[in-house]
């Protein structure tokens, strides 16, 4: 879902901000148009942060959460509590 909408959202703020003379691309070999639109360039590296970011925010995600489950005293409580309805969901079907 992040993929999605930092992606459109960047190509709208760029569209919008190339359409009103907003700012203006100048290609350079570190910053490459993907296309163009009404005479400027659409960068190609606004996408590809897009792409990578959110890949990167997941992972970092998963690893604290990781980190704080093994590190709260609570955890098997949880772990059974959910254990537990998962079970009981099984049984009631």
């Amino acid at each position: 879902m992040l993929l999605v909408w930092g992606g459109l959202q960047e190509l709208a703020v760029e569209l919008l901000s190339s359409g009103s003379s907003g700012w203006e691309h100048v290609p350079h070999l570190w910053n490459p148009s993907m296309f163009k639109f009404q005479g400027s360039g659409i960068t190609l590296f606004p996408q590809l942060i897009w792409v990578i970011a959110p890949i990167v925010f997941y992972i970092l995600a998963l690893l604290l959460a990781k980190s704080l489950m093994e590190k709260l005293p609570l955890k098997p409580l949880l772990v059974d509590a959910a254990m537990n309805k998962f079970h009981s969901l099984k049984l009631e079907k």
